[in-house]
């Protein structure tokens, strides 16, 4: 049995050197500070233009909830109609309505948008009251896989929900544990959850300013860690039966 690794790259420069790796995609974001948002337009080009590998690029227009405005959405459409244009293999999305189940409506007009483009449904999953009710929902709506943390803090701890969803998806979509996965606890989540698909940032926090700044709000970056996805690789290879 072979495995699926993606990884959460949150510049440009990361996801290029992610994409040297045996990984199965990149999801390639902006906004590192609010969970991600839709990267800017000169580094979806730049991305396609520089990678060979699959990118699924998020589209989120703000952090904080997924209950948009009109405006908002029709900027996510406008966006994903861009991913099409450029020729991304995938994008990474979500909306919900305001009692939290997903907004089956427009997650439809997305599926459709997107094509002939595949769509992961991200964390907002992990928001829905009832999660088999909406897995069930977007394998209806032909979305491809679903990133969740079994409705936990970590994969690890939502292991048993990830499996449940595995079980009852039955093959009809791909289940991806996302959320707190390092090399130290990835073999461990993968025999727990019984999935075989894996979201990681495989990231290390850098200061946002080398020198001293008045500008404290700014924080630090997140950028690759080579060496902790070679570990991942090494860890699944492994777990999986694979030679490294």
């Amino acid at each position: 049995m072979s495995y699926q690794l993606e990884i959460c790259a949150f510049d440009l420069a990361s996801a290029i050197a992610a994409s040297k790796y045996p990984i199965a995609r990149i999801e390639l974001c902006g906004g590192f500070e609010v969970g991600g948002t839709t990267p800017s337009f000169a580094c979806l080009q730049m991305a396609r233009e520089q990678i060979a590998i699959p990118v699924y690029p998020i589209i989120r227009p703000r952090g904080g909830d997924f209950v948009y405005t009109e405006q908002e959405f029709e900027m996510m459409l406008r966006e994903i109609d861009l991913c099409n244009e450029l020729g991304f293999e995938g994008i990474s999305t979500g909306v919900q309505n305001e009692d939290g189940s997903i907004d089956e409506e427009r997650m439809m007009m997305i599926v459709q948008a997107a094509y002939p483009m595949g769509v992961t449904c991200h964390r907002v999953f992990d928001l829905t009251p009832d999660p088999l009710a909406a897995m069930n929902v977007l394998i209806r709506l032909g979305v491809e896989r679903i990133l969740t943390s079994g409705q936990q803090a970590s994969a690890l701890e939502g292991a048993t929900l990830i499996r449940g969803l595995v079980e009852a998806a039955n093959g009809q979509m791909e289940i991806m544990a996302g959320a707190g996965i390092t090399s130290s606890i990835i073999g461990e989540l993968a025999e727990q959850s019984g999935t075989n698909v894996f979201h990681a940032t495989a990231k290390k926090m850098i200061p946002a300013y080398k020198r001293s700044s008045p500008i404290k709000e700014t924080g630090s970056l997140a950028v690759l860690d080579e060496e902790e996805l070679k570990k991942l690789i090494q860890k699944l290879n492994k777990h999986f039966g694979l030679s490294s």
